[in-house]
């Protein structure tokens, strides 16, 4: 048999713990003044730490809400820039003012990435630094779609340009 199981049993009333540390599982006691006052220092400590972050990160937010405000203008500018020219092209098409055979593809593919850009880049624009797409973490993707539009609209600018450029 193996020396844990020669070992007397600290379990039941009458048993007898064999060291101090058995005690304290068999009979919890109240901890001694030096380990309290040990708890509060760190509980006090912990609640300091906890308030100076609390601070550096309501700092950093308003120096981040100053510091972006010209470039959400900017994004809001060029948001109201894409819809009035979706906002022309669909007036365009509903007057029957509809691109030829050639161009049409490349004038949906265009209108279409201009929408995608206008509806996902809408929260990160009008939310600003402090918006629900900053606190989520969605400022990356939300980026990186509107730079993928941006491509398209290029690519689509290109093959117009090339297929049926104006003479």
């Amino acid at each position: 048999r193996s020396q844990q199981s020669r070992a007397p049993a600290v379990t039941g009333r009458g048993a007898r713990p064999h060291s101090a540390m058995a005690a304290a599982l068999v009979a919890p006691s109240k901890l001694p003044l030096a380990a309290d006052v040990a708890c509060d220092v760190l509980a006090a400590d912990r609640l300091l730490r906890q308030r100076i972050l609390e601070k550096a990160f309501i700092e950093a937010q308003s120096k981040v809400d100053v510091s972006s405000r010209t470039y959400v203008r900017h994004g809001r500018i060029a948001l109201a820039g894409i819809s009035a020219l979706m906002a022309v092209r669909a007036l365009a098409w509903w007057k029957g003012s509809i691109p030829g055979y050639y161009v049409f593809g490349m004038h949906f593919v265009a209108f279409c990435a201009d929408l995608c850009c206008a509806i996902f880049a809408l929260p990160l624009f009008f939310g600003g630094a402090g918006g629900r797409c900053v606190d989520i973490g969605c400022v990356g993707p939300v980026l990186t779609l509107v730079f993928a539009m941006s491509v398209i609209d290029v690519g689509a600018l290109v093959a117009f340009l090339l297929m049926a450029a104006p003479r």
